[in-house]
């Protein structure tokens, strides 16, 4: 029995055709063109004219990608959203600015104390028959004409007949929406004080959040614009190292600093308050703006600005190449050492604060000031009633007239040294324990004053660097952001 193989496919092979073949298109008619089952030339493959609508999807085939004309609702969606969220943003940081601007414009002299604590109630022993015979007997025979605290000494009054405050100290004649002096030294303290404090309360956290908002929208749109001019004047390489883009645009909106400023300042209660918004605040104080002590501050406040933050990380850079041991002709730079860059701005950023906090605490205090023919505000904190000259003026004064000891402590006294009934030896003990008391040496300097709210600017610095550090950005050139 012979086996037969099975039969080769070798001979069934055929190579395929290069060419295509087309669906014939069905007119309007229903008449449609037979179906070659060859394959159509090259020439006629050329000139058929491909079928107007997918078989497979059922879609048009036509569709003009490029849009002929602007769809209104998703420009307007999409500025809605924008908008919010530079709304959200800003309503998280403005509570910090709160804090921080109050801070900087609260005047704290130094013959400044605070005012007592309400005494603790403690239970006492009653006074024996022979303590209470020597207590009446000391009255009896006590000068009345020699005691100072029953003579009525008349106060100073202006000419309708009010009380004139002579120390900022003196709680009796403080107005009931100005916050007590020296309770709060630093941004968090300040925050939970305006929060406390009834005339202000927990929406004296957010005054000026509709002022920020607008600067920050008209800034992100600016940008661009001051970019672009920088770019044709300088180079796109040179303008990106001379300073970043946002700092020339808020000297163009500084306008908005001065209005949001005066909103923060003033008190929260309403048969007080000088503005009822920011463009009730903007028509009444705009011509304050060109005023030469509030001009050129914010020229300097800018140009402080510009000058650290364009030669602040160079100059870190340099010192870390030496430190580090880097040759001469090797540098630290953002595409070769991206951490030692990023340390270096912090670095630089921390450094500038010494310089840039104290220029804007001046910039505050002299905005907080009434110029011109502005009407003055009721402020919610203590300000220096003798207006500030100018910024040489105003550094000044905050060093000779101030104090830094922060907060200032009320002293608490026991109820047996508060009797009116204390006897000589008594009294003169309670002095000489008060005279005897330590004094820091920040009592008598108020360079303090001039930086307040370093410590929250160098936090939001270092959260900055931790952030370039696991979360990259898009855009590298923008800098660092200072609250």
């Amino acid at each position: 029995m012979t086996s037969q193989g099975a039969p080769s496919l070798r001979d069934l092979y055929n190579n395929p055709s290069s060419s295509w073949s087309f669906v014939p298109v069905v007119d309007n008619n229903g008449n449609g063109a037979s179906s070659s089952s060859t394959s159509a030339s090259p020439a006629e493959a050329s000139s058929y004219q491909w079928s107007s609508r997918n078989s497979l999807y059922d879609i048009s085939s036509g569709i003009d990608i490029e849009p002929s004309s602007l769809n209104v609702s998703i420009a307007v969606r999409g500025a809605a959203m924008s908008a919010l969220l530079v709304f959200f943003s800003t309503a998280v940081e403005i509570p910090w600015e709160v804090g921080k601007t109050l801070l900087q414009v609260q005047y704290v002299p130094r013959e400044a104390h605070a005012v007592e604590e309400p005494e603790e109630v403690t239970e006492e022993e009653p006074p024996s028959e022979d303590e209470l015979s020597a207590d009446n007997d000391d009255a009896y025979f006590a000068d009345e004409d020699g005691s100072s605290s029953r003579v009525n000494t008349p106060r100073p009054t202006d000419d309708r007949g009010y009380v004139i405050r002579q120390s900022v100290s003196d709680s009796s004649t403080r107005a009931s929406y100005v916050i007590p002096l020296g309770t709060a030294n630093g941004v968090w303290a300040m925050i939970k004080q305006v929060a406390r404090w009834k005339p202000e309360g927990w929406l004296g956290l957010w005054k000026g959040l509709a002022t920020t908002c607008l600067h920050n929208i008209l800034l992100s749109k600016t940008q661009p614009v001051v970019r672009s001019i920088l770019a044709a004047f300088f180079g796109p390489s040179n303008a990106r190292s001379f300073s970043r883009p946002h700092v020339l645009s808020d000297f163009i909106l500084s306008p908005f600093s001065l209005i949001r400023t005066r909103l923060i300042v003033q008190t929260s209660a309403v048969q007080h308050r000088r503005y009822t918004g920011p463009f009730d605040a903007f028509n009444q104080i705009l011509h304050m703006y060109f005023h030469p002590q509030l001009f050129f501050p914010t020229i300097l406040d800018s140009a402080t600005h510009v000058l650290a933050e364009s030669m602040g990380p160079r100059i870190a850079a340099r010192l870390f190449s030496r430190l580090l041991g880097f040759g001469p002709n090797s540098h630290i730079a953002e595409d070769t050492h991206p951490f030692l860059w990023a340390l270096a701005q912090l670095t630089s950023s921390c450094a500038c604060l010494l310089i840039t906090v104290p220029v804007d605490t001046v910039r505050r205090r002299l905005q907080a000031q009434t110029r011109g023919s502005a009407a003055p505000i009721a402020t919610c904190v203590e300000t220096r009633r003798r207006p500030y000259v100018g910024v040489v003026d105003c550094i000044y004064s905050i060093l000779v007239e101030e104090r830094s000891d922060l907060p200032l402590r009320p002293k608490k006294r026991r109820g047996h040294e508060r009797k009116a009934s204390r006897t000589g030896k008594e009294r003169a003990d309670a002095a000489e324990t008060e005279i005897s008391e330590p004094t820091s040496w920040l009592r008598n300097t108020g360079i303090g004053q001039l930086y307040r709210g370093l410590g929250m600017r160098i936090g939001a610095n270092v959260i900055l660097f931790l952030l370039t550090l696991f979360v990259p950005t898009e855009d590298a050139d923008d800098g660092w952001t200072e609250l």
